[in-house]
Order: C-alpha cells, then sequence, then structure tokens
C-alpha cells in the first residue's frame, strides 16, 4: 500500500510538472501500448483547463490483488480541484520493490462538458 501511495504522489507530480514521459516510463508496457504520450498530454491538461489547480487529495481506499501473474493494488483519490471535485483510480503492479503504473482512470462531470 504505501509503494501505491508514493507512487500516487510522484504520478501527481509528473501531472503537475506536464512531466508526461516520467510517467510513462514508470508505467507498464501494457499501458504504454494503450496509451500513447499525446493521449497522455491531452488527458492531463484537459483536467487542468476544466478543473483547474487539484492541491488536495483524500484517498478513498486500496485494493490488493495478488494473482499468479503478480500482485496488483488499486488506489483511488478525490482530488479536491479549483473547479470541483475529481475522482482518480490508479492500478500498480507491484514488482521488485516498486509500483508500476498498470491503469489510470479520472472522472467528474466537468470533464465532458465544454
Amino acid at each position: 500500500m504505501e509503494l501505491a501511495t508514493q507512487a500516487a504522489s510522484d504520478f501527481h507530480t509528473h501531472a503537475v510538472a506536464n512531466d508526461v514521459d516520467a510517467i510513462l516510463e514508470g508505467a507498464t508496457q501494457g499501458f504504454r501500448d494503450k496509451t500513447s504520450r499525446e493521449m497522455l498530454q491531452g488527458m492531463l491538461a484537459r483536467i487542468r483547463r476544466k478543473l483547474g489547480a487539484c492541491p488536495v487529495s483524500q484517498p478513498n481506499g486500496n485494493f490488493v490483488n495478488m494473482t499468479p501473474g503478480g500482485t496488483y493494488v488499486t488506489t483511488s483519490f478525490t482530488m479536491q480541484c479549483a473547479k470541483g471535485q475529481l475522482g482518480e483510480t490508479f492500478s500498480w503492479r507491484i514488482q521488485d520493490g516498486k509500483a508500476i503504473l498498470s491503469s489510470y482512470n479520472a472522472g467528474s462531470p466537468l470533464l465532458v462538458t465544454d
């Protein structure tokens, strides 16, 4: 859990700095195959544009799934942003003492409006 929580904090630091390369470097090959640099950059830009700064996050919970293919931790957060709330869910593969981003989802009604 601690690895996943720290990895989520690192993700947010990179997202604020618009350092999508660092996010992709810390992700699984499957994530990189599904998420291009441009796609991730566009999604993070839309979140910033629609919701503003998101300095406060509240963890909602964690779930650990141990499978023959590896150990995965799902973490979810509610971010209190300048213009509203953002829900985030991360899935991390725990490997060699590191949390590696496997999936990321962000949701807010504000993201689907223009």
